[in-house]
């Protein structure tokens, strides 16, 4: 019976000390899961301010797009305007014209 009693008391010795580093543990796992609870809240937020300076910087270049495509028509009018006024100017200007400024026709 005393032997029984002391491997008890032995058990409960070694199951309080187990209970304290399961606890020490535990604190030092929740320490850590909170700190990259943190980092990751931290990157969450990083990376949503690089999502928003993409799609600002892809709202620019729409916007330079259309612009280069709204200017290059305004070219092809132009161009489309000096064909149209140059085969209405008659032959023997054209041949003066080309004289003058030693141009080949």
């Amino acid at each position: 019976m005393q032997a029984d009693l002391e491997e008890t008391e032995r058990n409960i010795t070694r199951l309080n000390e187990q209970k304290r580093t399961l606890t020490v543990e535990n604190k030092e796992l929740q320490q850590k899961l909170d700190e990259i609870t943190e980092e990751i809240s931290e990157g969450s937020g990083e990376f949503s301010g690089i999502k928003k300076e993409i799609a600002s910087l892809q709202e620019k270049e729409n916007k330079l797009k259309g612009e280069r495509l709204d200017a290059q028509n305004n070219v092809n009018k132009m161009e489309k305007s000096l064909e149209d006024a140059a085969s209405k100017i008659p032959l023997w200007e054209k041949e003066v014209y080309y004289s003058i400024f030693h141009l080949e026709f």
